[in-house]
């Protein structure tokens, strides 16, 4: 008759009796304690292999610098009243050097009296050089002159060209043209030509001022038709875009323009399209309307054959 007591054990792979299980368990646990050991000692071998790999590809470039010990630094710190912005404030002197990259930092702004910081978040600061303390006159980097303008053409001096004439080019700014500064200075600017074509070329201009006026014009001869598709069965209306205060201020600016030199007139047609505020380079805006919905349901011209 066989007992509970007589059943053999198995564990990890051996039969053992039932007095031997307390031994077998502390062996278990001894030899998974070894392979854990030998496992992590792999991949901890494998690991700084990996380490020092991607430190060499990703450090080629990188310069280790060096701060002294009294030396002003700026520090990325949170700034005062939002801790969850950044921005580098300072300067701040260096108290301590801890390692190659962390140094202690004195703020007796903040409320910390000194701050750990890695190498990563401070960099130089450049002070005033002597005599250059806030409050000293500042030295003029550049002399202004006034542009001399020239009217008559017998006032421009045939043996120097027109050379010490001094010009100021206007670049286009709210919808004007600096025609009127060109033509001013007229005969400077075609002294290339000889005297009879400049004369020809600036009666023909004066012949027709409005074209070379230095605000656009509008054409009255002509107006252009927009032919819809059979597909629109309905006007077309669309919300105006949401803008800042800022950018209000500036599109009803140019809507003013617009409506003051006769460009548009107010409408009451169901049909309506958002305008928007473009960027230029000269960090100025252009208005433009957003047409892209009018644009789907707009006939196609046919191309005119060459």
């Amino acid at each position: 008759m066989v007992t509970s007591r007589d059943r053999l054990v198995s564990l990890g792979g051996m039969d053992l009796i039932p007095g031997q299980e307390y031994n077998a368990v502390n062996q278990y646990l001894s030899e998974l304690g070894k392979k854990l050991q030998t496992v992590r000692t792999f991949a901890k071998s494998h690991l700084s292999q990996l380490q020092d790999k991607t430190t060499q590809l990703w450090g080629t470039k990188a310069v280790l610098r060096t701060f002294k010990v009294g030396q002003k630094v700026l520090a990325f710190l949170p700034s005062h009243g939002n801790p969850l912005q950044k921005r580098y404030s300072g300067p701040y002197v260096i108290k301590e050097k801890l390692s190659p990259l962390n140094y202690v930092i004195e703020t007796p702004d903040r409320r910390k009296k000194s701050q750990l910081v890695h190498i990563n978040l401070i960099r130089d600061y450049l002070s005033r050089t002597s005599g250059d303390e806030p409050g000293d006159p500042v030295v003029a980097l550049c002399v202004t002159m006034v542009p001399q303008t020239v009217t008559d053409e017998e006032e421009i001096d045939e043996e120097t060209d027109g050379e010490n004439i001094l010009t100021v080019d206007l670049p286009t700014s709210n919808g004007f043209f600096p025609n009127s500064h060109l033509l001013s200075n007229f005969q400077y600017h075609c002294s290339e030509l000889e005297n009879s074509f400049c004369k020809n070329i600036k009666s023909l201009l004066s012949k027709y001022p409005e074209i070379t006026a230095d605000r656009p014009g509008l054409c009255t001869i002509i107006s252009h038709e927009i032919s819809l598709t059979e597909e629109c069965k309905a006007p077309i209306r669309l919300a105006p875009y949401k803008l800042n205060p800022a950018k209000t201020a500036i599109l009803k600016q140019e809507v003013q323009y617009l409506l003051d030199y006769h460009l548009a007139e107010p409408s009451t047609s169901p049909w309506a399209a958002p305008c928007l505020l473009v960027p230029k380079p000269d960090h100025s805006y252009r208005m433009c309307t957003d047409y892209r919905k009018l644009n789907e349901v707009t006939a196609r011209d046919c191309c005119i054959p060459g």
